[in-house]
């Protein structure tokens, strides 16, 4: 063990990790350090321990032998995450045999799914993001998502984040039995075997176990770390024939690259995204049939995205200097709406949506350029309710998202709530107590794009910025904070005879009357013998559909539209072919629900005003602000 006197950080950084070591006259004695955590603390310590030791000794031979000097903080950190065999040097062609067959992905038993989870940490950029991936017995991808986890640097928070947001998601399919893979030994330990334990992640590792309480059968298992380093298949990418194969899905798009080298997964699926956007960008709206109008100019973009297989810029503003084609306008108007939810305001004035579909390089009939600027604050709520309608998880990730149509590229000034705070006060970002009063917006956590200018913020909350060509996020950030959840459902299946059962399902829509929510769909997944459902809406319901998912045995129930303060009752009453035997609960829901709220945000998070510093007299830019939230996870137990 390299003696910790000749490094007071390294020092500081065991003794405050392990309190056993705190006052001790032997630094630099591995084997009495190693007795004394034994004697004081528990085995999963002593192990911890000795796998940081051997990092920071890892350390000191990358000084000595390859002049690298590695954060002392980024060590630990590596360790607790398992990436310590790429430090070491392992690879396939060390352990290929073990490799190959040891620890490739295995099949759910008969009638289960399998849910894959990982995190990324970039100690560069500050950055992390997640990714999960839900298969089947035959491996076929049935849910893959990734995302950015805004401002989390630990790798224990980044793997029980990704973790919640794979359950989460989960939910909505009404999975009876799940089985969850995480190469994270320290969170599997803790979620699988800690009833009590001081840990960061321990109201992390509470939630966990309750969302998992909520299905039927789930089990979580560690997958060995050395898999991860072969196993592409888990994040949504195959192998064939020594050719890589990845692809994403934006919005029923399949977007596909292919390589045989051995690229990181997470760097051509961010890859991939960022192509879309900047297609996006370009064409206005993407679909195949502007994809199909637009070919010629697609491939120009790519062609300049991509030199020999290596990547030059995902920029829009940059690609403009190289673009020499023109985009091909395709009639919205046959095209799918963005949704009921695509509406812009400013002021008394309302615009569709479909405005913001224009290309950023194209102009208007005539040679003008219409000078306007639109602003998207769009937040995705995640709420669990228990089975008596108490809230126990609720969380928004929200994004303000920004397109400039604006010559010339101004500087904008963008202001948002003065009683805007960042951090919960040394709180745990789970404690609910004593927010629901304050009044003020409190944000767990938020980033910013790289061409926001924070002088200011501190004191006024304006961000100050020029935007670039294109859509981007301006900010994203996460609230977990109590709110008030726009909805409240109520569940109730029992049995109603031989072979009978009655599902009854009421929404209550506890937000203004002013507002409008639209595209609701409520879920329910019914037991499995069921054979028949009939359904029996309110009298006088307009805009209503109900349907029987025969495949999944799943309830449907679809509405158009829901006024703000109104409630909304389906009755089902059900036909099996089997009796229950007193479980019709339990093999029966969660409800799910999803939904789209135009100009509602629960979080309170306002744009005061945004102010374009050139303008002119004969020039005044629009500018456009639309409020929209979604669902992410909307579950209530039964």
């Amino acid at each position: 063990m390299p003696c910790s006197t000749k490094c007071p950080s390294t020092h500081q950084l065991l003794t405050n990790r392990f309190p056993a070591l705190q006052n001790m006259d032997y630094l630099g004695d591995f084997m009495q350090a190693s007795m004394d955590i034994m004697a004081k603390d528990s085995k999963d310590t002593l192990s911890e321990f000795i796998l940081i030791t051997w990092g920071f000794w890892i350390r000191r031979n990358k000084m000595v032998h390859d002049q690298l000097n590695l954060p002392p903080q980024q060590v630990i950190a590596t360790t607790l995450a398992k990436t310590l065999t790429a430090e070491i040097g392992l690879s396939l062609n060390y352990f290929p045999g073990l490799l190959l067959h040891n620890y490739r992905w295995s099949a759910p038993p008969k009638k289960a799914l399998k849910l894959n989870i990982d995190g990324a940490l970039y100690f560069d950029s500050n950055k992390s993001r997640i990714g999960i991936i839900l298969r089947d017995q035959e491996g076929e991808t049935i849910l893959p998502a990734s995302g950015p986890t805004n401002t989390i640097l630990e790798p224990e928070h980044i793997e029980a984040h990704a973790l919640v947001k794979g359950l989460q998601l989960c939910l909505n399919l009404g999975i009876s039995h799940l089985v969850v893979e995480s190469d994270c030994l320290f969170l599997v330990n803790k979620v699988n075997k800690s009833n009590s334990f001081s840990s960061s992640i321990r109201s992390q590792v509470a939630e966990i176990k309750e969302l998992m309480q909520i299905f039927p059968q789930c089990n979580l298992q560690y997958c060995n770390r050395l898999y991860a380093l072969r196993g592409w298949d888990t994040m949504g990418a195959d192998n064939l024939d020594g050719v890589n194969y990845f692809h994403v899905k934006v919005i029923g798009l399949l977007f596909v690259a292919t390589t045989r080298n051995n690229l990181s997964p997470s760097l051509v699926l961010e890859l991939l995204q960022r192509i879309a956007r900047v297609i996006k960008d370009y064409l206005g709206v993407l679909s195949e049939e502007s994809l199909r109008k637009n070919f010629v100019l697609v491939y120009e973009l790519l062609d300049e995205v991509m030199d020999f297989g290596y990547v030059q810029t995902t920029s829009t503003e940059v690609l403009k200097s190289y673009i020499f084609n023109e985009p091909i306008v395709v009639d919205t108007d046959r095209l799918s709406s963005l949704g009921p939810a695509a509406l812009f305001v400013q002021g008394a004035k309302r615009m569709p949506g479909t405005a913001v579909t224009k290309s950023v390089v194209a102009h208007e009939p005539g040679g003008r350029k219409r000078e306007e600027i639109f602003v998207d604050i769009i937040e995705k709520i995640s709420v669990t309710f228990s089975s008596s309608g108490y809230i126990l998880t609720s969380e928004i990730d929200g994004t303000i998202q920004m397109k400039s149509y604006l010559t010339g590229n101004p500087e904008i000034r963008l202001a948002l709530n003065d009683d805007l705070s960042i951090g919960r006060g040394g709180r745990s970002i789970y404690d609910h107590s004593g927010s629901s009063g304050s009044g003020s917006v409190i944000l767990d956590d938020c980033n910013f794009h790289e061409s926001v200018h924070l002088d200011s913020f501190d004191v006024d909350r304006t961000l100050t910025l020029v935007p670039s060509d294109g859509e981007f996020p301006v900010m994203n950030y996460r609230i977990t904070q109590e709110f008030k959840p726009p909805f409240r459902i109520n569940s109730l299946i029992e049995e109603a005879g031989p072979l009978k059962a009655e599902v009854i399902l009421k929404i209550y829509a506890e937000f203004p009357s002013s507002i409008t929510a639209n595209t609701i769909v409520v879920e329910m997944p019914l037991p499995t013998y069921t054979t028949r459902v009939n359904y029996e809406l309110e009298p006088g319901a307009v805009g209503q559909m109900t349907d029987f998912k025969e495949s999944n045995r799943r309830l449907e129930w679809s509405l158009k539209k829901i006024v703000g303060g109104s409630e909304h009752t389906l009755r089902a009453k059900l036909t099996c072919f089997q009796e229950s035997h007193g479980n019709i609960t339990k093999e029966a829901g969660p409800v799910s629900m999803t939904f789209t709220i135009p100009m509602y945000n629960p979080s309170r998070l306002q744009v005061k005003y945004l102010q374009i510093a050139k303008k002119t007299k004969t020039s005044n830019p629009y500018r456009w602000v639309r409020y929209v939230t979604q669902a992410n996870s909307y579950v209530a137990r039964i």
